[in-house]
């Protein structure tokens, strides 16, 4: 008997003595019974993503021509997969009930050590964390620079002609006439490479000390790094800018009550719209394969009876199963876990001594 409780306390999770019936489930509970529920398995996968929002800059068009770099002229967003947290916990089987009568001498004792080591759950409460869907944030457009130019107007200048009547006739003459307008797109695109190179220039004097200024110590590292900046604000204006953000959401799974290979569709990914839910097809399926270890079958189930003399308290023995997370290509994660509504039940005398 000691050797028996001992591998109870270690290897399993314990549940009552009489299956309930669904007129004791909507009736009242007798004086002394106790109402609990076999442990069952449920796997949290928390899944990780970062995502990448590009938003193209004013003048990339113009970058190659300027600056003699290609840039991205189209905004867009793409995920990828960072990671996988695979949780399992143990909650109460809401289709196994159980009850048992602690009036007996030795019961209620017993049962309480039971409960103590946590062999035994009196509630259907779940473990209790929450779960997380953290959308990723997008570049936004403003902040680029308004403009890179030294100014968002010019003087345009044109000639007219007019009529002016002489001695000799009628004669055309020239009339200069200049007027403000708005700079185009490439003439701001134009101003801004200058401004780049100069800053490049400036840096360089700076560092080799050709400069009428004297930079040293905190000033020329403060200076180089305005420098720097600058730089890369007017660069962000040709070559866009990128936000990265991280997206991160749980699902539960929660495996069949049998010892046979399963398949389930945990969630979706897709490089353009990050982690989806199982119903969303327009992401990649990842899947969750539970194959029950070869041990399973190696304890009988106990028979289930409340008209027996002796009580029982009815616990599972889980089965070590093997769950392996692919999608479809790639296997992410591969690992056993014990899984109790896959393994057996039995039975353990309630006023049988508890050490």
């Amino acid at each position: 008997m000691k050797n028996l409780t001992k591998g109870v306390l270690l290897a399993v999770t314990i549940s009552s003595a009489t299956v309930l019936s669904n007129a004791q489930n909507t009736g009242e509970i007798p004086l002394g019974q106790v109402i609990y529920s076999l442990p069952q398995t449920t796997i949290h996968i928390t899944a990780h993503a970062e995502s990448s929002s590009f938003k193209a800059g004013p003048y990339a068009r113009y970058a190659q021509k300027y600056l003699g770099v290609e840039a991205k002229e189209n905004d867009g967003t793409t995920y990828r997969m960072t990671g996988l947290d695979v949780t399992p916990y143990l909650e109460a089987d809401p289709s196994s009930r159980f009850s048992i009568n602690l009036n007996t001498k030795g019961a209620t004792a017993n049962f309480l050590k039971f409960t103590s080591q946590g062999l035994v759950a009196v509630s259907d409460a779940g473990k209790g964390l929450p779960d997380t869907w953290r959308f990723p944030s997008q570049a936004d457009a403003t902040a680029f620079l308004t403009s890179g130019a030294l100014s968002n107007l010019t003087e345009t200048k044109t000639t007219l002609y007019k009529s002016v009547r002489t001695a000799e006739g009628i004669e055309r003459v020239p009339v200069k006439q200049s007027q403000v307008v708005e700079k185009s797109l490439e003439k701001k695109a134009q101003e801004t490479a200058s401004l780049i190179f100069r800053l490049r220039q400036k840096r360089i004097d700076i560092i080799t000390g050709d400069t009428d200024a004297t930079f040293d110590g905190e000033a020329m590292g403060a200076t180089l790094a305005e420098i720097a900046r600058l730089e890369k604000e007017y660069l962000e204006m040709f070559l866009g800018k990128t936000v990265r953000d991280t997206q991160s959401i749980s699902f539960d799974i929660i495996p069949q009550g049998n010892n046979e290979k399963q398949l389930i569709i945990a969630f979706r990914f897709s490089e353009t719209e990050g982690i989806l839910p199982p119903s969303n097809v327009m992401g990649s399926p990842v899947t969750v394969e539970i194959t029950p270890g070869p041990d399973t079958d190696a304890v009988g189930n106990a028979q289930q009876s409340g008209t027996s003399r002796q009580q029982n308290v009815y616990y599972r023995i889980p089965a070590n199963a093997s769950v392996k997370i692919s999608d479809g290509l790639n296997v992410m994660i591969n690992t056993r876990i014990p899984v109790y509504q896959m393994g057996k039940t039995v039975a353990f005398p309630i006023e049988g001594y508890v050490k």
